[in-house]
């Protein structure tokens, strides 16, 4: 319970501990320090890749977020074991049926998702 001046009430003991009391005992995580954290590694190598890949052409300095919402799906095929072909599918599905683009590139599709897969691979099993 959150008191009027801003102090938490813990039901169980009665005691009050203020915002104060506690700000400086947390670690603020600094920017570099997400990035270079190895649990988001397999994130980052998704967004990487995606944006490597760029089916439609728009990836540029004031654009790099492009197919970032596309990174989860991916990232959950990848830990349920999807194999190349199944990358290739799911990324032609986005480019032909989600996009509307009238043609696909497989062999650049092909050459992502092979980096892809072996980098989940390898980091998974790391």
């Amino acid at each position: 319970m959150v008191t009027p001046r801003g102090e938490t009430k813990h039901k169980a003991r009665g005691s009050r501990l203020s915002v104060k009391d506690v700000s400086h005992s947390w670690s603020p995580v600094t920017l570099p320090d997400y990035f270079s954290d190895p649990e988001f590694a397999g994130h980052f190598k998704v967004l990487e890749v995606l944006r490597r890949w760029d089916p439609i052409g728009v990836i540029c300095d004031d654009n790099q977020d492009e197919y970032d919402g596309y990174s989860v799906g991916f990232m959950r095929l990848l830990d349920a074991g999807a194999s190349v072909d199944d990358l290739v599918r799911e990324m032609q599905g986005i480019v032909l049926e989600h996009m509307g683009m009238p043609s696909f590139d497989e062999a650049h599709a092909r050459a992502c998702a092979t980096e892809l897969a072996e980098f989940w691979r390898s980091w998974k099993d790391g």
